[in-house]
């Protein structure tokens, strides 16, 4: 279905690959479908020799064979082809979904990187690359990696200030303020959440506000300040209730 060729021998061609031992039989014992190349190199060198509308094309047809096969365990593998292939729109699909799905096995370094490659699959789209960002510091700070995570988040919060995405670019805010606290700077911690705050209170009440009280209460708990931290987190409880937020 791949080679798309009615005038060639594949299963032929196939046995005499095997033969100069290009390729190896993969998985179970006798299982002869299954194929791969004996080594990395020979696969790398096989593959750049191919002009690279040629490696578009095949990829794309992988991709839409795999995509007519269905099935979610293919997500992966349908987002690395279609990036590789000249359909963007079906990238745009599928890289997001790639990255969910890693996330959602808590394969977060995994997840990180599927979020980084759909940025830059939505580089005409400034606030979906700012999602796609935003997504990505998230499991790297999850990961423990901080200092990476807020470097790809403040790249986020400017590209939704670029676009004018002001609300979006405060609710990253409050995370960079969370950040900024996981690696020690409470002072630049309090002050992102303030200005997050700050932002967020001239919008109607939203799960945002919520969290970002929340967040400042959590700070003036742990310095400790616990009658403070009481108080925002009374605030956060009663706009919680307001956007029916509560145990979210």
């Amino acid at each position: 279905a791949v080679a798309a060729s009615e005038d060639r021998d594949i299963p032929g061609v196939l046995r005499q690959l095997q033969r100069e031992e290009l390729i190896v039989p993969r998985g179970e014992p006798g299982d002869g479908h299954v194929l791969a190349f004996r080594h990395p190199l020979i696969h790398e060198v096989a593959y750049r020799s191919l002009l690279v509308s040629a490696r578009r094309a095949l990829h794309s047809r992988i991709a839409r064979w795999l995509e007519d096969r269905g099935g979610e365990d293919d997500v992966a593998a349908l987002a690395r082809h279609y990036r590789e292939s000249d359909d963007a729109a079906k990238a745009r699909i599928y890289l997001p979904l790639a990255g969910e799905r890693a996330a959602s096995l808590n394969a977060n370094r995994e997840a990180g990187a599927w979020f980084i490659k759909a940025a830059e699959a939505f580089g005409d789209d400034q606030v979906r690359r700012a999602e796609m960002l935003e997504a990505a510091a998230r499991q790297t700070y999850l990961v423990g990696d901080v200092e990476e995570g807020m470097e790809t988040l403040i790249r986020a919060i400017e590209l939704y200030e670029g676009a004018g995405a002001e609300e979006q670019a405060l609710n990253a805010r409050r995370w960079l303020g969370r950040y900024y606290w996981i690696q020690g700077n409470p002072d630049q911690a309090q002050r992102q959440i303030g200005l997050a705050i700050e932002g967020l209170e001239r919008f109607p009440p939203s799960p945002g506000l919520a969290y970002a009280y929340s967040f400042r209460s959590q700070i003036l708990m742990l310095q400790p300040d616990s009658e403070a931290g009481a108080e925002w987190a009374r605030k956060a409880i009663a706009v919680a209730k307001l956007t029916n937020e509560i145990g979210a």
